[in-house]
C-alpha cells in the first residue's frame, strides 16, 4: 500500500517530491473513498511549513489535529 503525505497547513498532497494538482488530489480522493485504490493518506506538516513556523508549533498543530 503506498503512503501519500498530506500537509494539515497548507493542504498539499504529496509523494515523495511529487506535488499533486488540486485536480490530482480531489481525483485521488474520490478514488480512495470509493475503495478503487488502496492508499494510506499521512497527515504531516510539510517541511516548507516547518521552516515558516517552527517546529514547536508544527508538532502542537499535528497534536490538536489528531483528538
Amino acid at each position: 500500500m503506498k503512503t501519500l503525505c498530506y500537509c494539515i497547513r497548507c493542504h498539499s498532497l504529496k509523494q515523495g517530491m511529487r506535488l499533486f494538482t488540486n485536480d490530482e488530489d480531489k481525483a485521488i480522493r474520490t478514488c480512495v473513498k470509493l475503495n478503487l485504490l488502496e492508499l494510506e493518506i499521512k497527515e504531516i506538516v510539510c517541511g516548507d511549513c516547518r521552516y515558516y513556523i517552527g517546529d514547536e508549533v508544527a508538532n502542537e498543530m499535528l497534536k490538536i489535529f489528531k483528538r
